[in-house]
């Protein structure tokens, strides 16, 4: 009787123990399921881990009209470098056009899409031409120091390359903060770039905090859970699949 008594308790104390240990399991699988939720699961650019804060630069527009750092602020940009007069410089705008196009079905981040295409000189009747297109589009000029130093703050390779390289011409997204966020390759389509915009935007908070909290922010290869952020299905063409590279590294072959 007395061992049945003792039996009891011990019974209880065990069965306790198991509800708690499946209450710590059940609540630690629910908070990672609902972290995982809150990332995207697959983008196709490149992810700037931690993001990069844009210094000063002083550019124009052809109404000499100047855009700053400032400018970028409370906005997202989508910028890129070239040539309006040429061909290749076309193709550029005509992918940015698209990429704005293309968030349509969100008219907040839509309007909030300002287009940049830094160019080496500037164009007047090609400015007026192209804005009549999308007021969204400004095309900037300004002192090749000004010009470079933008260059080289985003990793983007110099004039030169840009004008004989084979491939599209890379674009860069900067953030409301101020700070460059991901680098689109010139081969990734303006649907995929859009995709990937869309993504990025609505998971902005979770993805990128605020500017004391950049080396903690979750990036392709890690996470805060453990989990890619983004993990990548097939690497773009030409592009270097090593977790362990910059997105530096990775410009100077785009």
């Amino acid at each position: 009787m007395a061992r049945a008594s003792l039996a009891k308790p011990l019974i209880r104390l065990t069965l306790a123990a198991v509800a708690i240990g499946l209450f710590a399991v059940g609540y630690y699988w629910g908070n990672q399921h609902k972290r995982r939720a809150d990332t995207p699961s697959v983008i196709e650019g490149v992810l700037v881990r931690p993001p990069v804060e844009i210094p000063s630069f002083d550019l124009r527009g052809a109404d000499g009209e100047a855009f700053t750092v400032e400018s970028v602020l409370e906005r997202w940009t989508l910028l890129a470098f070239g040539d309006p007069s040429q061909a290749k410089g076309h193709l550029t705008i005509g992918r940015m056009i698209e990429v704005r196009n293309r968030i349509a079905t969100d008219p907040d981040l839509q309007e909030m899409l300002q287009l940049v295409l830094v160019t080496e000189r500037q164009d007047p009747t090609l400015a007026g031409d192209f804005k009549r297109l999308t007021p969204a589009l400004r095309l900037l000029s300004g002192e090749p120091r000004e010009r470079e130093g933008l260059r080289a703050s985003l990793g983007a390779p110099s004039e030169a390359a840009t004008q004989t390289a084979v491939d599209g011409t890379p674009m860069y997204l900067i953030g409301p903060t101020g700070r460059l966020l991901v680098l689109f390759p010139g081969t990734q389509p303006p649907a995929s770039i859009a995709s990937d915009l869309s993504a990025i935007a609505a998971h902005a908070e979770t993805l990128f905090p605020d500017k004391a909290q950049d080396n903690d922010v979750p990036s392709k290869g890690s996470s805060q859970d453990g989990q890619d952020a983004f993990p990548r299905t097939t690497p773009p063409p030409d592009s270097k699949s090593d977790m362990g590279r910059t997105w530096r590294d990775f410009s100077a072959n785009v």
